[in-house]
């Protein structure tokens, strides 16, 4: 039997928890949030209904998780979706060892859409793990050196203003 993989998805302030056995892992969920965007109607569906969890499960329940590390191995995956703050971050089983990563959401669903491919066996979406790290790794690199950029210009403009003569009348 797989292994289960929780995850919490906050929402214009709303905490909501969730548990699964379907799917797992970085791929897994960026797949789910991407193919269940929208209903029949073309409207947006709330991230947390998009991983359609297997159960919904108490604030407590997903405490007993998260405050005890030691049963990390128990998971699948563990991870956090706070669309309010535009961050996903998981702990992922690799197999050998667990992998903590953490990605802007909206670049990292925008990273993932064009990896989405038919899988050859199934006839279903599918999104490969190693690859999908390696485009996230590349534009986790891009994405770093454009911020310390923007830091660098911010400073830069701070220490001309306050080099400027202020003017008073």
């Amino acid at each position: 039997m797989k292994r289960p993989s929780v995850f919490f998805v906050t929402e214009n302030g709303t905490t909501r928890y969730g548990m699964t056995r379907s799917y797992g892992g970085l791929a897994g969920i960026t797949l789910r949030l991407l193919t269940h965007a929208t209903d029949g109607y073309g409207i947006s569906i709330p991230y947390f209904e998009r991983l359609k969890p297997m159960k919904e499960i108490s604030e407590d329940e997903f405490q007993t998780y998260a405050d005890h590390p030691e049963t990390a191995d128990d998971l699948y995956s563990f991870a956090e979706i706070d669309v309010d703050k535009n961050v996903l971050r998981i702990d992922e089983d690799w197999k050998e060892e667990r992998s903590y990563r953490e990605y802007p959401l909206q670049l990292l669903l925008a990273q993932a859409t064009p990896l989405i491919s038919s899988n050859p066996y199934s006839g279903y979406d599918s999104l490969q793990k190693q690859r999908l790290y390696a485009v996230m790794d590349d534009a986790m690199h891009s994405y770093q050196e454009s911020e310390d950029e923007n830091a660098l210009s911010e400073k830069e403009m701070d220490e001309e203003m306050s080099e400027a003569p202020s003017m008073q009348m």
